[in-house]
């Protein structure tokens, strides 16, 4: 509800009734009073008016209202011009088709200049306003009033009276329209002194042109022509415009009241107009043109203080300069960044820290096609501190694609940069925190898995023992328990010898022994190792060897160890009467070795993962039979310390797997014996052995042993009772435990070397088997070192040589 109580549509509707019948009265009145202008000023011939007001007034009203209140406006002005018509001596039909096309002529003006002209304010809509308002729409409109005028008037020129018509209402369009179609309210914009500056403006021109209107009107036109130039330039198109229909109207006035005969005919009429529409259509245009261009400029000019404002104001730092560095702006960050209080004219390469913007010469490398140059860049900052900055330069080009200037935008990312440290920190240390997991879950698996493989044989060793005890010697019991005994312990020092073996090539302990070596004494040691395996399986095994011998550099028992687990892995992963082939190829690089089974295969995933130390294929274990995932990995790494390089190859599951070993060839130079081969020495007579262990199974173990070999055998299990025995006893050969209780092996033997009784051969004994155990077995005069479990064909062959000569060698 309003506030006098009637609802608000209802009191709008009643608004807009009230302004409507203003406008159509206002319509009526004006165009009564304008068609009254015409019959006065008119053509004394054919009687067309030589400005005809209505035609304004009516396109006017138009094109400020909504069409369906055209009617209105067009039934006012035709009550508003008729009456004129008749007093003027014309006929109601004359009258009523004379309106009839005046609102044809005004309606399709008014079409015309809503769609393509606007509000006439710029260059394209002037001339749109001209085609429409100043030309066409009059030129139809007089072609039907020169045929009204030859049907029903008193002249039959049709040519004349087309003329005159046209004329009339185009001069009206270039005068009077476009002064009704200015938006009033843009008046109230003008200050005070613009208006004074106007009105004085106006007074001027016209009583100018009254005075000069005693001369002939091209004379007067060209007076006031530099004060329309005038307006045109300083006052706009709407201004132009009133200051034309000012001067229009004196002129025909003037031209109309002369009395020394100058308008005696039509003709001088038509050239006044003509004069004046040609005067009135480039000052328009130039008007419009000078308007547009003043509005454009005070645009940019706005649109650059708006830029140059969101530029200082930004706290991205940013500057321009030329291609010699010259600095062109630079806003308040960057002058804040590097303490420079006026950059403008100075070199940015002086202004900011190098490194900060790009040298010349690398500017140079940008184009129209990759115009932009990305880098990052530390920056000292007054505290020492160091800040990141991101800096991009765009080079500029002209229309010749040559440089004009550089933009340089440079941003802070210090604090990006530190959560991108933070970031990779924490994905360190998350990849570690998995990798440690991994590594935790791998070793809680091999424990469990070492745990169950070495309590596997100490069943069927304990039974044998059994066996052993209650069976009669010689039976056929006693033959199974001492093979099975056999068997068992062969299985855990593979496995201990395996681990041990690792753990030296991952710490980087492993010497390897080279010599030259015929690798086809290689894989018959190898085949020979694993024979029990593939046999017991049903396995076929094919050795295919090239014709001529291949000699390598290496240590024939590391390989040996490569090629039997190569073998030992092909027989286990092979279903019961598979197929394994060993084939040795050379070629100019080297020479490979290819183990290849028709066995369970491997996934594509799973190619190299299988060298992992304690990698085995999840659904595989159950034909792992002993083993701890660490084969493939010890294979690797042998292979890598001989220079060689080992890949898995399958085509999936239930197709087969192949193992490929290259090794390089060594040159013949280099296969000289890098040590002489030890002879085998036939026994020549007994020896006194001391056997020193604190494991009493041990140390009786070895004189049983030593005992059946025709040697003379005591025993000890500690130090001091070493040293009381060797005295009595006089050992040709000590085996000595190096961890003994209470006095250790090393002391005990410096002792034996330095008394009257020191033996001939001095052997120590550990568990440990690695570098730094051997070598410091040997700095302590110890003649050998032996791991245990003790290999005892090697003892024996040691022994009998003792036996023959005494030798002094290096430790093996």
């Amino acid at each position: 509800m309003s506030g006098n109580g009637l609802p608000m549509d209802r009191r709008d509707n009643r608004v807009s009734a009230l302004r409507l019948a203003t406008t159509a009265a206002v319509v009526l009145v004006a165009c009564h009073l304008g068609a009254r202008f015409g019959t006065w000023l008119r053509f004394p011939e054919i009687g067309s008016a030589l400005l005809f007001p209505p035609y304004a007034i009516v396109t006017a009203a138009l094109c400020r209202l909504p069409p369906r209140h055209w009617w209105i406006v067009l039934l006012a002005a035709g009550l508003g011009d008729i009456g004129p018509h008749l007093r003027g001596g014309a006929s109601v039909t004359f009258a009523l088709c004379a309106e009839l096309l005046n609102h044809s002529r005004a309606v399709l003006a008014a079409i015309g200049i809503r769609r393509f002209a606007g509000k006439i304010e710029t260059l394209r809509e002037m001339v749109a306003y001209m085609i429409i308002a100043v030309a066409v729409a009059p030129a139809l409109a007089a072609i039907g009033g020169a045929v009204l005028v030859t049907t029903l008037g008193t002249s039959d020129d049709f040519l004349l009276a087309w003329q005159q018509w046209w004329l009339s209402n185009a001069i009206t369009a270039v005068t009077l329209l476009p002064v009704l179609l200015l938006d009033f309210r843009k008046l109230a914009a003008f200050s005070p002194r613009r208006l004074v500056e106007t009105t004085l403006y106006v007074v001027v021109l016209v009583v100018g042109t009254g005075w000069t209107l005693e001369y002939v009107h091209p004379t007067h036109m060209y007076w006031a022509l530099p004060f329309l130039l005038l307006a045109a330039a300083r006052f706009g198109a709407h201004v132009t415009s009133a200051v034309l229909l000012a001067v229009t109207m004196l002129s025909i006035w003037g031209a109309v009241g002369r009395s020394d005969g100058f308008v005696t005919s039509s003709e001088s009429l038509l050239e006044l107009q003509v004069f004046l529409i040609d005067v009135a259509i480039p000052l328009l245009l130039l008007a419009v043109l000078i308007d547009q261009q003043r509005r454009t400029a005070s645009e940019l000019t706005l649109s650059r203080r708006q830029i140059q404002s969101i530029v200082e104001d930004q706290t991205e730092m940013i500057c321009r300069f030329r291609p010699d560095g010259t600095c062109t702006f630079a806003n308040r960050a960057y002058c804040e960044a590097f303490a420079a209080s006026d950059p403008v004219g100075r070199s940015v390469w002086q202004l900011a820290p190098t490194g900060v913007h790009h040298t010349a010469l690398e500017l140079q490398q940008l184009t129209r096609a990759s115009p932009l140059a990305t880098h990052e860049v530390s920056v000292p900052t007054t505290d020492r501190a160091l800040r990141w900055q991101q800096w991009q330069e765009r080079g500029l080009f002209d229309e010749r694609g040559a440089i004009v200037e550089y933009q340089a935008v440079g941003r802070d990312i210090t604090d990006r940069k530190r959560a991108e440290d933070e970031h990779a920190e924490l994905e360190a240390q998350r990849s570690v925190e998995a990798a440690l997991r991994e590594a935790d879950r791998r070793k809680d698996e091999f424990l469990a898995m070492l745990g169950h493989e070495l309590r596997n044989p100490l069943a069927p060793l304990g039974i044998a023992v059994k066996v052993l005890v209650e069976a009669p010697p010689g039976s056929s019991e006693a033959a199974w328990a001492r093979g099975s005994i056999e068997r068992q312990l062969g299985k855990m020092t593979r496995l201990i010898d395996d681990l041990l073996d690792l753990s030296r090539v991952t710490l980087g302990k492993i010497q390897l022994q080279l010599d030259a070596v015929n690798l086809a004494t290689v894989i018959e040691s190898a085949v020979e190792e694993t024979r029990p395996l593939i046999n017991s399986l049903g396995h076929q095994l094919i050795v295919t060897l090239p014709d001529a011998p291949v000699w390598l550099r290496a240590d024939a028992v590391r390989l040996t160890q490569v090629v039997a687990n190569l073998l030992h892995n092909a027989a286990k992963y092979t279903e019961r009467g598979g197929r394994i082939e060993v084939t040795v190829t050379r070629d100019d690089a080297g020479v490979c070795i290819a183990v290849r089974d028709n066995g369970i295969g491997l996934d594509p995933a799973c190619l190299e993962t299988i060298f992992g130390l304690f990698s085995q294929l999840p659904d595989a274990r159950e034909r792992a039979q002993g083993g701890l995932g660490i084969g493939l990995t010890l294979v690797r790494r042998l292979v890598e310390l001989h220079g060689g390089s080992v890949v898995a190859r399958s085509e999936g599951r239930n197709c087969g797997s192949e193992m490929v070993v290259h090794l390089p060839i060594a040159a013949q130079d280099a296969l000289a014996p890098s040590r002489p081969v030890t002879p085998q020495v036939t026994p020549r007579a007994s020896l006194r052995i001391l056997a020193v262990d604190d494991n009493v199974d041990i140390a009786k173990g070895l004189a049983a042993v030593l005992g059946l070999w025709g040697h003379t055998v005591q025993t000890a299990h500690d130090g001091e009772a070493a040293l009381a025995i060797a005295t009595a006893f006089a050992p040709d050969v000590v085996l000595l435990d190096l961890g003994l209780p209470s006095i250790n092996g090393v002391e005990v033997a410096h002792r034996l070397q330095t008394s009257e009784y020191a033996p001939t051969l001095l052997v120590s004994m550990s568990g440990f088997g690695n570098d730094y155990v051997r070598q410091r077995a040997a700095e302590n005069g110890f003649d050998y070192h032996i791991v245990k479990p003790i290999d005892l064909d090697w003892l024996r062959t040691l022994l009998d040589k003792c036996a023959h000569d005494k030798p002094r060698a290096p430790t093996a």
